[in-house]
């Protein structure tokens, strides 16, 4: 089985954002008979594999916590390609990406505009740039270790609940800008999902909130 992940170059819009959207492959043919049990039994294993595979690196990443930020960003880099190859040893999927090329280089700013449709994304992004910064729920830095790790790392918290308010988006885009703005000014590239929250395939964004802070901060 492959999983296909595309990178495009769309705009995030105006202002000059370096932005692109990514988006997950085709749908899949839905598996029948022998093939069903097989597929439940890898993705079985699989997850047992996984769970503990993550806790114990993210213990061990504990260690990294006074170290330089760029040393704890290269041992989460590392524990996703080693999800990614626990995909492909256990589950048997192979993940093609395509349009790298539109990739921003080590060391370039940029606002990368990807639609947030599964935990995959997650990982992908971490293997695909060497510094991203992800805009995440602001509940998952309350979750003990995890949110350490991701609090050093860098990554932006919003609360999503004030985002979903139309009283509040305007002040939650504001909110956004100054952080995405710092990324992209670093050196890093920022994902901001821009319905702030997952989105199915071929859906549209629930909400323009991160799209829109994304093109101011550009």
């Amino acid at each position: 089985m492959e999983a296909r992940w595309r990178v495009g170059d769309d705009d995030a819009g105006g202002g000059g954002a370096a932005a692109g959207a990514a988006k997950g492959g085709g749908p899949r043919r839905p598996a029948t008979g022998v093939s069903a049990v097989a597929s439940w039994l890898r993705s079985a294993a699989f997850n047992a594999l996984f769970f503990p595979y993550s806790a114990a690196m993210s213990l061990l990443g504990l260690a990294l916590l006074p170290a330089p930020r760029a040393w704890l960003i290269g041992w989460v880099r590392i524990w996703a390609r080693g999800a990614l190859w626990l995909l492909r040893a256990v589950a048997g999927i192979r993940v093609r990406v395509t349009g790298r090329e539109h990739l921003p280089a080590a060391g370039v700013g940029a606002i990368i505009a990807a639609k947030h449709q599964s935990a995959f994304d997650t990982i992908i992004w971490l293997v695909l740039l060497p510094r991203p910064v992800y805009v995440l729920k602001r509940e998952l830095l309350a979750v003990p270790v995890w949110g350490w790790l991701a609090r050093r790392c860098g990554h932006v918290a919003v609360d999503r609940r004030a985002a979903s308010a139309v009283p509040s988006a305007t002040g939650t885009r504001r909110r956004l800008t100054r952080p995405l703005a710092a990324s992209r000014a670093g050196g890093r590239a920022a994902i901001p999902a821009p319905g702030l929250t997952s989105a199915a395939a071929g859906s549209p964004a629930p909400s323009p909130a991160a799209g829109t802070a994304a093109r101011r901060a550009g």
